[in-house]
């Protein structure tokens, strides 16, 4: 039997040297994303003089180098220095669910041509298995979930549940990536790490979870001092309270200092007397209607 594919509203048959191919081809862009992302974090660890650097060239493990990296980070607004580990253990489960699911479709399908079934694929990124060649992929009818509900209950259901699991996979990149990814990028580029940030966690979901454009951003940043987002805020409270403090007014300054008429207008002798020209000369009479 034959793997088809829809094309122009037909089905044409693919060639397994395109699928060897196109294999091939994600196998170099795997390696080649992978390649920035461990040379960055290599060379982020060594300007950071965090020990055993090399740990960014392991599979996993290379979070937790990139977690020393950070060091104490946020996590669902606490500080942590947990950062690293939990952006390892949530690429373990993504990268575990996607095998996991890529190799029980591909055995599926491997089952369904060995049986003598055809094997189309549409645009829309379905799979159906069909007996005979529809004339037209509007009669698609049967597809790789009913095949296999046929074939055994306990290969269906973990089938199923692990289509189910890539929704929860994509839970796990958005929230706990999203974490590891803003507690980097805030140390290289604060003004612009949203964004950075929103972009390196969406890749692997929009493009293939071997596509992941957070390591090309790290690598950019790899040779640049870390700014200490913290510090520089606290210079800044320090600097605002410093700064011509009058502990007798919390204005900081005198309000009476650029006063056209030269003092305070308030300023002046207590004795004043503004009926002066009306007591005598020795000031012991001074109301004026107390004759």
């Amino acid at each position: 039997m034959q793997i088809y594919f829809e094309a122009n509203g037909g089905l044409e048959s693919l060639d397994i040297k395109v699928l060897l191919g196109a294999g091939l081809v994600i196998l170099v862009a795997y390696l080649v994303f992978y390649f920035f992302m461990s040379c960055a974090f290599y060379r982020m660890a060594k300007k950071n003089n965090v020990k055993h650097a090399w740990v960014a060239f392991l599979p996993f493990a290379r979070y937790l180098t990139a977690g020393k990296v950070i060091g104490t980070g946020t996590l669902f607004g606490k500080k942590s220095n947990k950062v690293g580990l939990v952006a390892m253990f949530a690429t373990i489960f993504n990268y575990g669910v996607f095998i996991a699911h890529v190799v029980l479709v591909y055995f599926a399908i491997y089952k369904a041509m060995t049986s003598g079934y055809n094997v189309i694929v549409s645009l829309s990124g379905g799979v159906y298995i069909e007996q005979s060649l529809p004339v037209s992929v509007d009669l698609l009818e049967h597809t790789l979930t009913d095949f296999v509900r046929g074939t055994s209950t306990p290969y269906f259901v973990a089938v199923l549940t692990l289509q189910y699991a890539q929704f929860l996979r994509d839970f796990v990149q958005i929230i706990f990536m999203y974490i590891f990814w803003s507690n980097l990028f805030v140390k290289y580029k604060p003004g612009m790490s949203a964004v950075y940030t929103i972009i390196a966690t969406l890749s692997p979901i929009l493009l293939g979870p071997f596509i992941e454009i957070g390591g090309i951003f790290a690598f950019v940043f790899r040779n640049r001092d870390q700014f200490d987002l913290e510090e520089y805020i606290n210079s800044i409270k320090n600097r605002a309270y410093t700064q011509n403090v009058n502990p007798g007014n919390p204005y900081g300054q005198n309000p009476y200092q650029n006063n056209p008429y030269g003092q305070n207008p308030y300023q002046g002798n207590a004795n004043d007397d503004p009926f002066e020209e009306f007591s005598d000369d020795n000031g012991k009479n001074d109301d004026p209607f107390g004759r």
